[in-house]
């Protein structure tokens, strides 16, 4: 079924360019009922402007930051466990993991013709590794410089090692009236992936976005048919987990752009949806999100900037997985619940294209509203394995949050004019 439903989607993209690499992407702004384009027939609002800024870290990746060799201790002595285990044509298959030990320490085996190379190997990381006299900070650097080698982690790594960190501010204005809404964004954002031994990468970015939608009645007021268009403009730089790490080691963040390309991108993105109200109190929505959504690239090398100032367009055609929605709206008096089932199409495109592995929990999602008077709302929300808690006063909003799978913290702010 995954390589069916990847397939299909690879031949639909290569009718627009027949030469192009087709890479998924991600994108993790909030769009809000553009999301679920049908709603628009309902919701009449307007905003001047208004931010939301928020900060959601693993608590793995605050210790680090701090003190990088004592956090990456666990992940030294899986990496020892590990190595110690391997056959000889793993070791003469992997010169390079060798030049990383071999650069630690002059002791380490390094013939791999020795008929005791592996009972060497052996004795190196059961012994001289994990010894006080090695340190911390070598092992840590083990860890680091062999993060880019095949294999050697968990299939899920956060198990071992948190790691993900999302920081964003968001400026933004619109209006929803008679069905029609439009708005515009500015987003900044940090998305780091969700373990420190990941082989995701790790973004910074930029955008400029509108979003334009459009939602009308079939036949009666029961069924509302919407969609929206968002034109945006992207700039953004990636780095790998060990690129971090590294960085981080030696105090020196500046490396990760300088060692990195500058990326800019033209992208589009659209969604519709269907909604039915059999009730006044109840309703449901099936969204069609990010059908299609595509970036075109173009870059910027750092180093010829000076020398050689050049956009470069990356051939590769980036496209944010397309998914399917569905959700149940029940509203009476001051109660609201909300409850989506969602990121199954477009989890089954990652884990088809890439080494994703799929997360369950991810599935279903579940929001409570309680209105305590006109102005004060408390909310509570379960999704992608985090409890959210908020409070909404007039125009404003507050939420903390943590992880249901590990230690984490988040809070966000915002507030609209």
């Amino acid at each position: 079924m995954k390589k069916s439903l990847a397939i299909f989607i690879l031949i639909a993209l290569a009718t627009l360019n027949l030469s192009a690499a087709f890479i998924p992407t991600y994108d993790k702004v909030d769009d809000g009922y553009f999301e679920s384009p049908a709603r628009l027939r309902e919701i009449e609002k307007k905003t001047t402007f208004g931010f939301n800024a928020s900060f959601d870290s693993d608590i793995d990746t605050l210790r680090f930051l701090s003190n990088p060799s004592a956090t990456l201790g666990k992940s030294a002595d899986y990496l020892a466990d590990y190595l110690s285990s391997q056959s000889l044509e793993f070791w003469e298959n992997n010169q390079a993991l060798m030049n990383v030990f071999s650069a630690l320490s002059a002791n380490f085996p390094n013939d791999v013709n020795s008929p005791t190379f592996l009972d060497e190997v052996r004795m190196y990381f059961n012994g001289e590794f994990r010894s006080s006299e090695y340190g911390d900070a070598r092992r840590a650097w083990a860890v680091v410089n062999s993060l880019d080698a095949n294999n050697i982690y968990p299939n899920d790594p956060f198990q071992l090692l948190g790691g993900r960190m999302d920081i964003g501010l968001q400026l933004f204005g619109g209006e929803i009236k008679n069905g029609f809404g439009w708005d515009w964004q500015i987003n900044f954002n940090y998305n780091k992936s969700d373990s420190l031994l990941s082989s995701f990468s790790n973004r910074m970015s930029m955008d400029v976005r509108t979003n334009v939608g459009y939602a009308l009645y079939l036949g009666n007021e029961k069924v509302m048919l919407g969609f929206s268009v968002q034109p945006q403009l992207r700039f953004e730089t990636s780095f790998s987990n060990s690129e971090f790490m590294s960085a981080r080691m030696n105090d020196s963040l500046l490396d990760l752009f300088v060692n990195n390309t500058l990326d800019f991108s033209l992208g589009v993105g659209v969604n519709i949806g269907l909604m039915y109200r059999p009730f006044d109190t109840l309703a449901f929505t099936l969204d069609l999100r990010d059908a299609p959504s595509f970036q075109a690239f173009f870059y910027l090398v750092p180093t010829e900037i000076v020398s050689d100032f050049k956009f470069h367009r990356d051939k590769n055609v980036y496209f944010i997985a397309p998914d399917v929605a569905l959700t149940a709206l029940w509203d009476s008096g001051p109660y609201h619940i909300e409850v989506e089932i969602s990121d199954i199409v477009n989890q089954l495109v990652w884990q088809a294209m890439t080494d994703y592995h799929f997360n369950f929990f991810a599935v279903p999602k579940f929001r409570f509203t309680y209105d305590v008077n006109d102005d004060i709302s408390l909310i509570g929300m379960l999704e992608y394995e985090a409890l959210k808690i908020g409070v909404s006063w007039q125009e404003l909003y507050a939420e903390i949050s943590t992880r249901l799978d590990r230690a984490a913290i988040g809070v966000k702010m915002g507030y609209r004019f």
